[in-house]
């Protein structure tokens, strides 16, 4: 791209994941005005890079209240960048967000 040519900002909500070829998560998750960033991941033992693309989008959108991967294990686990959560729980996890717990 020219010097001249200045590129759009980058729109985490944005449908197209060439608007920002790097910065993506799989789901934005709204209710009653707060989003929740979600990963996927099929995996059972959860690894730091799972993380990567929620400490990535999360700061760029001021009303996105928590990140969590959701994962094909046991465990739940508290991080600082994020919470995994068994695919088990999903259900009550979006249900505690949504104020219905």
């Amino acid at each position: 791209m020219p010097a001249s040519e200045s590129r759009a900002p980058c729109d985490p909500r944005s449908p197209s994941s060439s608007s920002c070829p790097s910065l993506e998560c799989d789901l934005l998750y709204s209710s009653e005005g707060r989003l929740l960033a979600i990963e996927a991941k099929s995996g059972a033992t959860i690894a730091s890079d799972w993380f990567t693309a929620l400490r990535r989008v999360m700061p760029l959108l001021p009303d996105c209240d928590a990140g969590i991967v959701v994962h094909g294990g046991d465990e739940r686990q508290a991080r600082d960048d994020g919470e995994a959560v068994p695919l088990d729980d999903f259900g009550r996890l979006l249900a505690r967000f949504d104020g219905r717990l």
